[in-house]
């Protein structure tokens, strides 16, 4: 099929097929699909730009509702004491004390390498966690 044969009937076609069978293809996210529409829109604006196709079949289509909780859940610091204490060895306990939390103020910035479960994490002002507007 030619790039200029390609109507807004046929996208509409492709885009139901996206949303199509599970058995046929991977389910993709609705994020990921908008993603491929504003791929191919990007790709048929140029080519009006550059080689003169009468319109962009991708204008008016419609792109898919990507919900956003805007919710964030994040551990408290006794629950993270208790994933130390829970942790399989000395270094994974290390790790979920060194993994960025606001429950101690991104302790991952604090340079305490080598923390045990027996050590106070120590506060920084950097990586706090923020909820972003929008």
């Amino acid at each position: 099929m030619r790039i200029e044969d390609i109507t807004e009937r046929e996208i509409e076609r492709w885009r139901a097929g996206m949303a199509g069978s599970r058995k046929a293809r991977p389910v993709l996210s609705n994020k990921t699909k908008n993603h491929q529409l504003v791929l191919m829109h990007a790709i048929c604006r140029r080519t009006v730009k550059l080689y003169g196709l009468p319109r962009n079949p991708l204008a008016n289509v419609d792109r898919y509702r990507v919900q956003r909780s805007g919710d964030i859940e994040v551990f408290s610091p006794e629950e993270v004491w208790s994933l130390v204490r829970a942790a399989a060895s000395e270094i994974d306990g290390t790790l979920f004390l060194r993994l960025p939390s606001p429950a101690f103020g991104a302790a991952s910035c604090s340079g305490s390498a080598g923390a045990t479960s027996t050590s106070t994490p120590r506060r920084s002002g950097c990586g706090r966690a923020t909820r972003r507007a929008g």
